[in-house]
């Protein structure tokens, strides 16, 4: 299944944003697991990620996760084991520009809230409603094996859908093939009465 996963991101990853757009390479090849002040998904949320990690560590991150985690990094190796060791698919094409613009697209994100964050609340009278990023977040953070899934964005719901399909399809020709076999059966049993 982790296989699947992979496959899935990879291929829509290999379409789309290309050059210094930090937006749209993390849009395509980022987004589906990882966002930016909203919470855990399939991948940790990045808000702050620049001000954790050097330049240089983020690079080889981002290039190739399993090298690092293969190497015995023991920060890296915690990441991995929390995410229910779901491996982040290698980006050793994009350049030092293309990650550079990632990087700089996760800071502005983190200094601005997107507008969806920023706008909740300022449209209603409910007082309540500024505080839903607040009890998210604190929800997010209580408890870690926890994380949000965006139906439109995930792999994971995408591979589900897909792996019910499968064995939906499944389990009906092998309902057909058996009631086939009966039917055989049934006419033989008559034809030697």
């Amino acid at each position: 299944m982790k296989n699947l996963i992979l496959a899935i991101i990879l291929v829509s990853s290999s379409f789309g944003a290309t050059g210094k757009d930090g937006e749209g390479i993390f849009k395509k090849r980022c987004m589906s697991c990882h966002t930016v002040g909203k919470g855990r998904m399939v991948g940790p949320d990045l808000k702050d990620v620049h001000t954790k990690y050097d330049q240089d560590k983020l690079y080889k991150w981002i290039r190739s996760s399993q090298t690092i985690i293969k190497g015995g990094d023991p920060e890296a190796i915690a990441l991995y084991e929390e995410y229910f060791e779901v491996m982040m698919p290698d980006f050793d094409f994009l350049s030092d520009d293309e990650l550079g613009s990632i990087i700089d697209y996760i800071e502005k994100q983190s200094i601005d809230p997107p507008p969806e964050i920023a706008s909740i609340g300022a449209e209603s009278n409910n007082s309540n409603a500024a505080k839903v990023p607040e009890v998210v977040n604190t929800l997010n953070s209580a408890n870690k094996r926890k994380f949000v899934v965006d139906p439109h964005t995930s792999p994971v719901y995408f591979g589900a859908v897909l792996t019910i399909i499968f064995f939906g399809v499944v389990l009906w020709v092998l309902l057909n093939a058996i009631k086939a076999i009966a039917a055989e059966v049934t006419m033989l049993r008559n034809s030697n009465e």
